[in-house]
Formats: structure tokens, C-alpha cells, sequence
């Protein structure tokens, strides 16, 4: 029995509600609390009952109940504070719960540096944020080795600082340096094992191994000493060894006297590389590298699809994007909008802001002139149109904004950046604001997968009505996929390009074809499932393609050969698995189809709704975005591409091992922070200030730029936490459908075979209530083994089928329905109704 339906509906993002939360009553018997852990940490807490490892964990209390929490950081995180709530204090946080209370813990990798003594002890990666959390009394150690960084000491405690332990903490070996100053601006500090020296690196050389990193059994790893520097630039000489290694690790280093050596890691566990470079006079202190080496119990390819060679459709050359002077600067931009006649009226720019229904037949447009940093005054009017951009972004107070540049008065098409197209997004729903850049420049590097121009804007607008005028702050330009972004990859120019707008790789009535068997037969039905975005008029492939993947007759992976680049789509669909852009299911992907061939090429779109996204604050006040088989590979496994190429051990294999690749290689936290590094001075000037400040998707009650630098900060560890829960995911049974048909005087319900991706055997938990949040249940089978299962008509009214499936591991799913009631969405809740 298959119930799988013509047009997957029930999963796709729901953005309309964004932004908005519920508030418990005060008067409220009791409240609950809800404790969230981003990154690698845990919290604790009084009463006892408060220990959350992971995820999100609630608590139900008696209104008025004081609460302590204590976060306490994993080896190699740190602490980065809380959000929410009215919390007071750093590590440890004290509450009242006057109402339901959510509270989020973050930590943010870097090495352990420094560890402050307690049980359990806090582990942090410099001097300074040790020094700011550290509690009355408590004893500091700091690793031996060289710190860079001036500290200035306001916490009014009494500290003891001690330096020069080894790795674990335990034993003095060795002194601690300050290549810094240390400034005592509050509270007391005794410190023994310290030398305060700034400028020591004129006479003692300065290791650097490079960033700590994670790896896998048989996973070559690549040491970085290139960092090491000489105050006197003198020749550095290297030399490595590995102090830390698993018990029974036969692993050694190769080039240990060169800047860059390599080892292959044999089993799981801990490997501490340890580098100690000479100037020709000192040595330095030593500096080490941490590999995590984690088992990864799903099997995974033996090769990596990152050797084979890329194919033309999706290369990306350097050339292809803007310079690094354009990208190091947010671009000036200015915008005049006119009034604009039209056939029944004037469109205004007030008019245009009200166009919040994108598949409407009215679309607002008015003439505009703009003008950039590197676009001059062309001394026209008006150059260029503009209108509104984006779906549920309409519906936000700063809209996002298309504009056009349009042709001289000889008929010669103006450009800028080799582009006509701007598309200025706003990103309202994004705290960060930074989420789609942030994206597009990580993909620049991956093979197999292309990527955008992306350009951080200041827009001013002045408006002819003078009703608009002014600043409207930080936007972020995005490449249009169309004619243009194929000329300027020196791609044939007459392919199709499709971006899916709800798209489930099934034939639908609005894709049907004319009657020439090319066109579409509807246009506007056509463009609400897959838009055109390049001027073609033979869309045989994509039919065929179609029919192809529901072809369940025919083999996928021929069908993947023929219609895809498999290389391209692994890349793709492991891309989005890291980054957590959940919402590709149906849409947020654009295709390429080359004129001259049959196979479709996934192009990356819209990702402000990725790098953990679902767990911004003001997401997670209003609930869950997302259903738990969401957070890993299920999501996908509604769509029958993705369904039946998941299905192949092999397939999953290769897929496995480009997830790895491409977390331990492109989307490591090292290089998510050093992006975040460089925008961070671009974008905070204006994202803390009027009108971005003032329009930040935040919770209230609670600092908006503080919130704002905590969520930056969090996306450093949002690919970590994607890929736990991706090779989790692999382990439990798949989503499904439900039904619930009356029949005469029986009630027969049915649901797909939830599959086990190892091959196990699934039995089913199946309930009806008569509430969706199952409080009344009048009908429960346990254990059940069988697909469907009739039972006797119950009494006219409305109920609720909740099926659970369950395999031998004791790993639980429910079903792709959803029940959405007063702002409350029950996962996995089919509604039916019995007359």
C-alpha cells in the first residue's frame, strides 16, 4: 500500500506566523521551563530534575519556583551566555518562574586553553572570557604556552590564576605567557606561573598548529603550522609529534619537521598534535592542535566524489564572483522611485510595499533611478524599475526590494557588474541577517555545486511622495539565476532554467505541456510549481525527467545517470543536510537544464532559513518549527527522488561520505567563524542601529543587540549539531503517511510501511483521541506489526490518528501529517472526522 499523495503539501515552511510567540498567564498554577543547549554543553541545575545534555529539554514547576541553572562547557567549548528569561549571573543563572520561561544555554567551540576548578569544571579558550565567568574564590588554571591578548579584569571577585599545566589541567610543567597587558580595573587577582611580556615575540618564536578540527577512522588529516611567526622573520624550523593519542593507536606523523604534516587517524578518540618551532636561537613554547576523531557507526563510501572532475554546468571559477575589495565594503547604494501611470491608475511606492500576495495577478512597479559606489549618476531620470521581491518577506515591515535596470534611449541595455537584475534582500525573519551570504560564500569552494555573487548594501531611498524617504539600512544582494548567471560563467545561454516554487518532482495538472507538446499549457499554473526563469520554449526534458523518477519500475540510479549529475546532486542534498535548510524540500533550488542535454543540474537558493534557524530565539518562542524526523535525513524522504535514492545502501554510502567530506573540509566552524569575522565589522554598525535595530526578529524583554550577538556568535555551531543529527537520523525509522477512512459501520485506518533504513523490522504504536494533543485517548494499540487495522465506527464527532512507528533499537517516528490549531502545530496528528 502506498499512500503517498500527488502534491506534498503538509511539510513545506510555514513563515506567515514567524516572529510570533505566546505568552503564559502570570496567574497560572504552574509553569513550564524550557532549557535549550546550542553547541557542546550542558546545563544543570536546582531543583535536581534540570539536566539538559542536548536539544531542548521542559520542565513543569510551580509558579513562583527559584531556579538555578548552571552551564557548564564541554572539553574545547566555552560558555557563550544566556538568552531569555530574567536571568541573572554568567555560568551559573538565577530565576523566579513567574510564567512558562524559555531559556537558552550556548557554547562555542575553541580550544581549551584555560580550566576553572570545580565540579564539574569549566573549560574556556583564553584568559579573558575565563577570567569573566570565573566566580568569588575560585582557581584559574591556564595551559603552558603563549597567550595573545590584553586583558582587562572588571569582575570583582577574588581570583587565584595559575600557569604553565599540561593538556589535561592535572600536572605544572611548563610557565604561561602573556604576549599581552594585563589591566586590573576590578576585583583581585593572584597569579603564579605567569610571565607578563608583551612584545616577547621580538626574541621567542611563536607556534601555531592550526585550528582544532573532527575527523573520522581512516580519514587522512592534514597539520597547519603555517600560522607560526618570527617577530624578526627569521626562518622557522618544525617540529611535530603527537603527544595524545587513543590507547592501542598505531597512527604516526608524516613531515614532522615541515609546516605541514599529515597523519591518518586508526581508531576514535582524542589526538593532540603538538608543535614546537626555533627562530635559529629559541625555541617556542609549544602549541597544539586537537583532532576529534569521531566512530561513525552508518557506513560511508571508501572514495570521496570530491576526486572526480566537476562538470562545466557547475564549476565555479574565482573570476566568476566579486572582488574581495567589493566584498570587504558594505556598496552605497541610492534609489529615487517616481509615481508611474498605468493602464487604470498611478502605481506609487506606497503601493508597491503593499503588494503582499506574490501570486496575485497585481504587481506594483514604479520607475526608479539608481545609484551606487561604483554605479555614477548616468544623468537620466530614470534608469531602472523597481518592485517587491520575495514570498512570506512581504508580509515583514522592511520588505525586500527587485530592481531592473532598464535600457538607454539608444535601446543599449544597462548593467551593473555585468548584471541587470538587483535583488535586495532584506531577510526579516533572519536575527543574524547574514545567514544567505553566509551560505553562498561557503559554497564558493565546494565541488560539484555552484554558487552566487552575494554583496552586503546600504540603500537609501527617496521617495517622489516624500512619504518614504530616508535610510533603510543593511541588504543583501543575491544573484539572479537566469540568462545573465549563465553568460557570466561562459554557459550556453539557451538552457532552461527552473526555480521550484512547490515542486515535488511529480507530474502535476499545471505542468502539463500545450498543445505543440513544448509550452506550457497554463503559464501562470505552470510558474506557480516550477518559475521560468530563462527564456526556453521546449520543456520535453522536464516532463520526461519526471516521468522518469516515479518510474518505479525503472532503476533510479539509470534514471539519476540519465537526468542528473550525481556528483551535483549528492553535493547538493549533503550541503543542505550541514546547513539545515530544511525548507528544500518543495522549493529554495533552482535547475539548470543545458539545450544541448537531458540532465538537470541543482543550483543552491535562499537560505536564511538554514544554519540553525529553528532555534533562534524568537523561533523557538513561538514552538517547534519543524517535526523531530525533520532534523535529519527524513525530511527529504516525502519527495520520490530523494525516497527512492535513499532507498540504495550504495547511494546513502556516498551520501554519508560527502556529508564528512564537506563538514571536515568546507563547512568546518573554523571557517564559518572566519566569515563571520569579516562581515562582523560590515554589518554591526548598521544592523545596531535605527531602522535594522528597531526591526530585529527578537524576544521581548530582552536586550536586541545582545540577542543579536548571541545568535551571530551561534552559528559557528549549527554544521556540528547538523551532522549528529543526520547520522542519527540514519538509524531510525522513516516518516509516513496516515489515512482514516468510515466504512459502512468500520473505521479502517492505514498508514505506508515506515522503513528502517538497516533493514530491521518496524511495529506501530497506533491512537485516536478525541484532542489533538492526545490528552483523551479512547483507542491505543501497542506493538502492532500490520500496515492497516479496521475497528468499529466510533460516535459521530471529530478525532485524531496518531501512529508511532518503532524499530528494534527502540527508535520512534510519526507520521509526515500535521494538525495546525490556534498557533499550536501537532506533528505527526492526522484529523478526521466520523459522521
Amino acid at each position: 500500500m502506498r499512500l503517498l499523495p500527488a502534491k506534498l503539501v503538509l511539510i513545506s515552511l510555514v513563515t506567515a506566523s514567524i516572529g510570533l510567540f505566546q505568552q503564559a498567564s502570570d496567574a497560572a498554577a504552574t509553569a513550564q521551563l524550557m532549557v535549550t543547549v546550542n553547541g557542546q554543553g550542558a546545563v544543570s541545575g536546582t531543583p535536581a530534575t534540570i539536566a539538559c545534555s542536548t536539544g531542548s529539554c521542559s520542565y513543569s514547576f510551580a509558579t513562583g519556583t527559584s531556579i538555578t541553572l548552571v552551564a557548564v562547557p564541554a572539553a574545547g567549548s566555552s560558555f557563550a551566555g544566556w538568552l531569555g528569561g530574567s536571568c541573572t549571573g554568567a555560568n551559573s543563572c538565577s530565576l523566579t518562574l513567574t510564567g512558562d520561561t524559555t531559556m537558552s544555554a550556548t557554547f562555542v567551540e575553541g580550544p581549551a586553553k584555560v580550566r576553572i576548578q570545580g565540579t564539574p569544571s569549566r573549560y574556556y579558550p583564553t584568559l579573558q572570557t575565563a577570567l569573566d565567568h570565573a566566580a568569588n574564590g575560585e582557581v584559574l588554571r591556564a595551559a603552558g604556552g603563549v597567550f595573545h591578548e590584553d586583558i582587562l579584569l572588571t569582575n570583582p571577585a577574588l581570583l587565584n590564576l595559575q600557569g604553565g599545566y599540561n593538556s589535561s589541567f592535572e600536572n605544572r610543567d611548563s610557565v604561561s605567557l602573556l604576549d599581552g597587558t594585563l589591566t586590573i580595573a576590578g576585583g583581585s587577582l593572584t597569579v603564579s606561573g605567569l610571565t607578563i611580556a608583551s612584545g616577547i615575540s621580538a626574541t621567542q618564536p611563536m607556534a601555531n598548529a592550526g585550528s582544532d578540527r573532527l575527523s573520522f577512522p581512516s580519514w587522512p588529516v592534514q597539520l597547519d603550522g603555517t600560522g607560526s611567526r618570527d617577530a624578526g622573520s627569521n626562518p622557522l624550523s618544525y617540529s611535530w609529534d603527537l603527544a595524545v593519542k587513543p590507547q592501542g593507536s598505531s597512527a604516526v606523523l608524516s613531515g614532522a619537521t615541515t609546516a605541514n604534516p599529515a597523519f591518518t587517524p586508526d581508531l576514535p578518540g582524542l589526538y593532540v598534535a603538538r608543535l614546537i618551532v626555533n627562530n635559529g636561537q629559541l625555541d617556542s613554547t609549544a602549541d597544539t592542535a586537537t583532532v576529534t576523531v569521531q566512530q561513525v557507526t552508518a557506513p560511508y563510501s571508501a572514495s570521496s566524489l570530491f576526486s572526480q572532475p566537476e562538470a562545466a554546468a557547475v564549476t565555479d571559477s574565482p573570476n566568476t564572483f566579486y572582488t574581495a575589495e567589493q566584498q570587504a565594503a558594505v556598496l552605497q547604494a541610492a534609489i529615487k522611485t517616481f509615481n508611474t501611470a498605468y493602464t487604470g491608475g498611478v502605481y506609487t511606492f506606497d503601493l508597491v510595499n503593499q503588494d503582499t500576495d506574490p501570486n496575485d495577478t497585481w504587481e506594483p512597479e514604479v520607475s526608479a533611478h539608481f545609484l551606487a559606489d561604483d554605479y555614477p549618476d548616468d544623468g537620466v531620470t530614470a534608469n531602472a524599475t523597481l518592485r517587491l521581491r520575495g514570498n512570506s518577506s512581504r508580509l515583514a515591515v522592511q520588505k525586500s526590494y527587485r530592481v531592473k535596470l532598464s535600457k538607454d534611449a539608444s535601446s543599449v541595455q544597462r548593467y551593473w557588474r555585468n548584471e541587470t537584475t538587483l535583488q535586495l534582500n532584506k531577510h526579516p525573519w533572519d536575527l543574524a541577517r547574514v545567514r544567505n551570504k553566509l551560505a553562498f560564500d561557503l559554497f564558493r569552494d565546494i565541488p560539484h555545486l555552484p554558487s552566487l555573487r552575494t554583496q552586503f548594501m546600504q540603500i537609501t531611498i527617496d521617495d517622489e511622495n516624500n512619504s518614504n524617504d530616508g535610510d533603510y539600512g543593511l541588504f543583501t544582494h543575491v544573484e539572479k539565476v537566469g540568462k545573465e548567471y549563465l553568460s557570466n560563467r561562459g554557459l550556453a545561454t539557451d538552457g532552461n532554467i527552473y526555480k521550484a516554487n512547490n515542486f515535488t518532482f511529480r507530474m502535476e495538472d499545471g505542468l502539463t505541456l500545450g498543445s505543440d507538446g513544448k509550452k506550457p499549457l497554463d503559464k501562470a499554473a505552470f510558474e506557480l510549481i516550477l518559475e521560468i526563469e530563462n527564456v526556453n520554449t521546449d520543456h520535453r526534458p522536464l516532463i520526461a525527467m519526471i516521468n522518469a523518477v516515479n518510474n518505479d519500475s525503472s532503476s533510479i540510479n539509470d534514471t539519476i545517470a540519465t537526468y542528473f549529475d550525481r556528483n551535483n546532486y549528492i553535493t547538493w542534498l549533503a550541503t543542505n543536510i550541514l546547513a539545515g535548510n530544511r525548507d528544500t524540500i518543495t522549493q529554495n533550488f533552482e535547475l539548470y537544464q543545458p539545450a544541448a542535454g537531458s540532465r538537470f543540474y541543482f543550483i543552491p537558493w535562499d537560505y536564511d532559513g538554514a544554519f540553525g534557524f529553528e532555534n533562534q530565539p524568537d523561533i523557538q518562542a513561538a514552538g517547534n518549527l519543524y517535526a523531530p524526523w525533520q532534523m535529519g535525513i527524513g525530511n527529504w524522504w516525502g519527495v520520490p527522488l530523494h525516497n527512492r535514492f535513499l532507498m540504495d545502501a550504495t547511494n546513502r554510502a556516498d551520501l554519508t561520505r560527502t556529508v564528512l567530506d564537506i563538514y571536515s573540509t568546507y563547512l568546518t566552524p573554523e571557517r564559518i567563524k572566519a566569515l563571520l569575522d569579516s562581515y562582523r565589522p560590515l554589518v554591526q554598525p548598521l544592523i545596531t542601529r535605527s531602522p535594522d535595530l528597531d526591526h530585529l526578529p527578537t524576544v521581548a524583554g530582552a536586550d536586541s543587540e545582545e540577542q543579536w550577538a548571541h545568535e551571530y556568535a551561534r552559528l559557528v555551531t549549527v554544521t556540528k549539531i547538523n551532522l549528529d543529527r543526520y547520522l542519527a537520523s540514519l538509524n531510525q525509522p522513516m516518516p509516513f503517511w496516515q489515512s482514516a477512512t468510515v466504512e459502512g459501520s468500520t473505521l479502517v485506518l492505514a498508514w505506508d510501511p515506515a522503513v528502517d533504513l538497516q533493514g530491521g523490522a518496524v511495529t506501530y504504536d497506533i491512537q485516536i483521541a478525541s484532542d489533538p494533543a492526545f490528552s483523551t485517548v479512547i483507542h491505543s494499540t501497542s506493538t502492532y506489526s500490520d500496515t492497516s487495522l479496521t475497528m468499529a465506527k466510533p460516535a459521530a464527532g471529530t478525532y485524531y490518528l496518531r501512529v508511532i512507528a518503532r524499530n528494534a533499537a527502540g527508535l520512534t517516528t510519526t507520521g509526515f501529517d500535521r494538525h495546525d490549531t490556534e498557533g499550536t502545530t501537532y506533528w505527526g496528528v492526522l484529523q478526521f472526522t466520523v459522521s
